[in-house]
């Protein structure tokens, strides 16, 4: 009782005991993001939209799996979410990354008369020790 008499006298201080005593999140008060208005904002698209031009990878490597979201860029940095693929295994192994290197190849066809796939990437390698994980 006398730790949280003490916290609470400071929004950050009593932030740290409702995160650490009580083990809760802490909700900063104020003005938030409805997220009605961002769902009502949403378009419905198959495939790869008409306004990209640039296609993106990012992959997330961790101990046990490689997820992958791929991205379609338009004009003034609108974007598309165009797949997201979970690969599962060791990714200090070579099967995962062939796994994954198909993922990347694949043809993402817009509605018009071109077709274009992601042909760099990114990643977060220092997850896995450097040396015993190569990929060309």
């Amino acid at each position: 009782m006398r730790e949280f008499l003490e916290a609470k006298k400071l929004p950050e201080t009593l932030r740290v005991w409702v995160n650490t005593y009580l083990g809760e999140t802490w909700e900063e008060t104020g003005e938030g993001v409805f997220d009605e208005g961002i769902s009502d904002r949403r378009e419905e698209y198959a495939g790869c939209p008409e306004g990209v031009v640039l296609i993106t990878a990012g992959v997330d490597v961790q101990d046990d799996r490689i997820e992958c979201e791929i991205i379609g860029w338009g004009r003034d940095e609108e974007s598309w979410s165009l797949g997201y693929q979970t690969i599962y295994g060791d990714p200090s192994g070579p099967a995962v990354w062939g796994d994954l290197e198909a993922y990347l190849n694949t043809p993402w066809l817009p509605p018009v008369a071109w077709s274009c796939r992601s042909d760099r990437l990114v990643s977060t390698l220092a997850d896995i020790i450097p040396t015993q994980c190569t990929h060309s």
